[in-house]
């Protein structure tokens, strides 16, 4: 059978004032959740992530703590995974990780095989399998330098970092000059500082010295990267005020840099007690003819940032996109793949995307009718409908909505994916779209 979609049409008049809210962050919140964990501490996390990837992390630590089971299921998320592999590592006890058939694609050998260098007991099933992980905790003594020459997802020197006080003798870390996602590492060295950890930065050293935690009752923020995809609406749909509820200027997120990105694709952004005013400047938009970003260090905001390129219609470039290949889905290939559906502009390299400008004067906000061959809808031929597959991919699913700005009728694929981040995201686009149909 195949799977459900949701057909979206744009609603003919938007309300004047439009306001939304935002999950809070699913990055603080599971950093959190592990630093809580290891000192023992019983203070609230306030405003905890409603995501599936931190209810699920939350779950298994709590079975972890009451020894309930030492078997855990972790789906696609990564980052509930390599979190739970260096947290296993160092608590006491016998402990079986599955997952999905994608995250045997993602990177994790590196995370054990750093692990294991530490004395971890960490066994896969084979070269080719990885999966059950058989973690036997034990203490893990440093006392070394491990330099990382590989670059390598962010979550992986997080995880590494989150258990970096209770490595017997501390542990020095050297990452590549180019390491990707920056920010987040940075964010992880906050946090375990905040709490009592003692990890320095030097260049591209980390020095990690052994300590404790202390956790006290803290408040996560609203979380920027879902933020990005009503962004996105903004500068497709040339809204002209839309409220993000809570959303604040000053952030421990990397990604709140989307506000600089898109003020350039003409969305102004105001700060006041209540979050973020967002509206559409036309005059700011046409300063720029073409537009060149450098994601290194935001790969997160790829999907948003690529649509609203798109959409624009002028020619843009996206660079530093290797990190995409190995996200819950190739999110390089398939985000172009699904833009080309309306008209072929989008290509690649390696590690960069490319978009040809519009050969039209430009999209408008009436129904785009596109160029390559049509799709079908109940069966009829319709030039005026695209069907947007999302590769369960929640990222995916948020951007490609905002198409319903463009095309009479979007359906996009799996809509439920996006409770892997942002569960009520359907619900809050319900003010720009009306849902005419679902079907299998």
């Amino acid at each position: 059978m195949s799977r459900t979609h949701i057909v979206l049409t744009r609603r003919d008049k938007l309300p004047e004032n439009i306001s939304v809210s935002v999950p809070y962050s699913k990055s603080i919140s599971n950093r959190l959740l592990i630093i809580k964990h290891l000192s023992g501490s019983q203070a609230e996390i306030k405003n905890l992530s409603s995501s599936d990837d931190t209810v699920l992390l939350q779950s298994c630590l709590n079975s972890v703590s009451e020894k309930k089971e030492n078997s855990f299921y972790c789906k696609n998320a990564g980052t509930t995974l390599r979190f739970l592999i260096a947290l296993l590592s160092v608590t006491e006890g016998k402990w079986i990780l599955n997952a999905d058939k994608r995250m045997q694609k993602r990177p994790l050998l590196p995370l054990i095989d750093i692990l294991n260098t530490l004395g971890a007991d960490i066994k896969i099933k084979n070269d080719k399998e990885i999966f059950p992980i058989t973690v036997n905790g034990k203490e893990l003594s440093g006392n070394k330098t491990i330099e990382v020459k590989e670059n390598l997802t962010s979550q992986l020197i997080s995880a590494l970092l989150l258990i970096s006080p209770y490595i017997k003798g501390g542990i020095n870390f050297i990452l590549p000059q180019n390491q990707t996602s920056m920010p987040y590492i940075d964010m992880t060295i906050e946090l375990v500082n905040r709490y009592g950890g003692n990890v320095k930065k030097t260049n591209n050293t980390l020095i990690c010295q052994q300590s404790a935690y202390c956790y006290k009752e803290t408040e996560v923020e609203a979380d920027w990267s879902s933020a990005a995809f009503f962004y996105t609406f903004v500068s497709v749909g040339k809204i002209k005020n839309l409220r993000i509820e809570n959303l604040q200027k000053s952030s421990l997120q990397g990604d709140s840099v989307c506000k600089a990105f898109f003020s350039l694709l003409g969305v102004d952004t105001k700060f006041d007690s209540h979050g973020a005013l967002l509206s559409y400047n036309a005059t700011s938009a046409a300063l720029n003819s073409q537009y060149e970003f450098d994601l290194n260090n935001f790969p997160d905001l790829f999907c948003p940032l690529v649509t609203a390129c798109y959409f624009s219609g002028k020619k843009s470039v996206l660079k530093n996109l290797q990190s995409l290949r190995v996200k819950e889905s190739d999110r390089l290939k398939n985000m172009l793949n699904e833009l080309n559906k309306l008209q072929k502009r989008c290509f690649t390299d390696q590690n960069n995307a490319f978009i040809k400008p519009l050969d039209t004067k430009g999209f408008t906000n009436q129904p785009y009718y596109f160029t390559n061959q049509p799709d079908y809808f109940h069966g009829k031929p319709s030039y005026d409908f695209v069907r947007l597959k999302t590769y369960d991919d929640h990222r995916m699913a948020m951007a490609l909505s905002a198409a319903a700005f463009i095309c009479k009728h979007t359906s996009i694929e799996n809509p439920a994916c996006t409770a892997k981040s942002f569960p009520d995201f359907w619900q809050q686009a319900e003010q720009f779209f009306f849902e005419q149909q679902k079907f299998c």
